[in-house]
């Protein structure tokens, strides 16, 4: 089990840091969730050259963090790894909002998002708040 777990989380590492070296710099554009099912028509008010480098950019960063987990974990720093690791979910919705500035579908005419993406953005705030809630709990519970 200890061997697997290090063999594992660079697998993870290595699919994140990929995705995201496809995504910035080989255009690799279909990789991205929900730019991937748009109409042509939608995805013409998509700056799809911004959003492709910050979610490039954000892959990496990802990497770096599940990196720095497993090394924790590996050093029988329990707690450090898990606090990295927890650290996607605030750092996921950081990447949910930010990310609109690239989606001209999200935005009124005068430059706001509509009404229908900040009630998206926040039930999806909301279910990654209560489930990153719900893992702590139950991460604290298992290590007593």
């Amino acid at each position: 089990m200890e061997f697997i777990f290090p063999i594992t989380m660079g697998f993870s590492v290595l699919l994140v840091l990929g995705l995201g070296i496809m995504i910035k710099y080989y255009k690799a554009y279909w990789l991205i969730s929900g730019y991937n099912t748009m109409s042509e028509e939608q995805k013409k008010k998509v700056d799809v050259e911004g959003l492709a480098g910050f979610i490039g950019n954000a892959c990496i960063v990802m990497a770096a963090i599940l990196s720095i987990a497993t090394v924790f974990f590996m050093i029988d720093q329990q707690w450090l790894g898990g606090m990295m690791f927890a650290a996607i979910f605030p750092y996921s919705m950081y990447l949910i909002v930010k990310s609109q500035k690239y989606d001209g579908n999200s935005k009124n005419s005068d430059g706001t998002m509509t009404k229908k993406s900040k009630m998206t953005i926040g039930v999806i705030v909301a279910l990654l708040t209560f489930t990153s809630i719900g893992i702590g709990i139950l991460m604290y519970f298992s290590n007593q």
